[in-house]
């Protein structure tokens, strides 16, 4: 038996009728723990209940995070709601079962990203089954083919005209939150817990620690602060008294109805996508350091994040002038 397949035993207790209490008093001790009847499930067993019932055994392993786990389980509910497919084994289910599932969400108006989700949720139950021997393989499933990445970054004029604008409606935490995101490429969630006291910043405000518990990929890495400490140094008094998700986004509403109302790209996580583009286009920072700064897993995924200028394109033409 391997490591996998022992963890694959369903210990439901099996009913028996209590036997009464002895009339002799026993010797007095330490109580010990008795086993219980278990029932024993087989990979078979697990394969013929369905793709469910086998999510939900290992959901907490497949999905750490709960937020994330709780998502997925959801859009997984939903395939299995989808014709016939609760009737299915794990090995029966085919790639045109989820292929048919897509075109459906697709006719229902959901994008390529969000169909995309779908099929990850999905993929990862089928992969796990076959890591845990209750399958043989996993079938390939098949993605549809996503835009590359945000298509906008902030201009400078922008940003200053951003933050002048909060500043100015008093919500010097908000310019504060743009300022920090577009120097350090942080995600509003970790610059929320660095300043919350969640993540680790050195005495003098020059670096924080992301620590792989609070990192997005599950990696640890260090973000410089020096250039962005006194918004650091303000925000750390003001985010425990000031945000809340919804006065966040209360305020960021205010800003797009004013600079662009009809722009569905004009969010935040836009200064993320900003940093990297300025990292690799004017500060020319090698794709390897741009992709451990914003903690990215592969080059491909920080591609998505960087808007090429053609003046930095032309720039790198004529640099080679003097080489070729």
């Amino acid at each position: 038996m391997t490591y996998e397949q022992s963890d694959l035993f369903d210990f439901t207790p099996i009913s028996t009728q209590s036997e009464p209490e002895p009339d002799t008093p026993t010797s007095v001790g330490a109580s010990v723990p008795v086993a219980s009847h278990r029932i024993r499930r087989t990979p078979e067993q697990w394969d013929e209940g369905g793709l469910w019932a086998f999510a939900e055994r290992y959901a907490a392993e497949m999905w750490p995070h709960e937020k994330h786990r709780i998502r997925s389980m959801k859009q997984l509910r939903r395939f299995i709601e989808f014709e016939g497919v609760a009737n299915l084994s794990i090995s029966a289910i085919l790639p045109m079962d989820v292929d048919d599932f897509v075109i459906q969400l697709t006719e229902q108006g959901s994008s390529v990203s969000t169909c995309n989700r779908y099929v990850s949720s999905i993929s990862k139950v089928l992969r796990t089954a076959q890591v845990k021997n209750i399958i043989k393989s996993a079938p390939r499933l098949a993605f549809g083919e996503e835009p590359q990445g945000r298509p906008r970054v902030y201009t400078k004029e922008e940003l200053d005209n951003l933050k002048q604008f909060f500043i100015d409606n008093g919500d010097q935490w908000m310019a504060d939150m743009v300022t920090v995101a577009t120097m350090t490429g942080m995600r509003k969630t970790e610059i929320v817990k660095m300043c919350s006291g969640q993540l680790i910043v050195d005495e003098d405000v020059d670096w924080v620690i992301i620590p792989s518990v609070h990192s997005k990929n599950k990696r640890e890495r260090t973000v410089p602060l020096a250039m962005c400490k006194d918004a650091v140094i303000r925000l750390m008094i003001s985010i425990p008294e000031k945000y809340t998700h919804r006065n966040f986004y209360r305020r960021w509403g205010l800003a797009k109805r004013e600079f662009a109302r009809n722009d569905p790209n004009f969010v935040f996580h836009v200064t993320r996508h900003t940093a990297a583009s300025v990292l690799a286009n004017d500060v020319k920072m090698p794709t390897v350091l741009i992709m451990k700064q914003l903690g990215h897993r592969s080059e491909a995924t920080t591609a998505k994040y960087v808007k090429t200028k053609d003046d930095a394109l032309a720039g790198f033409q004529s640099d080679m002038a003097q080489f070729v």
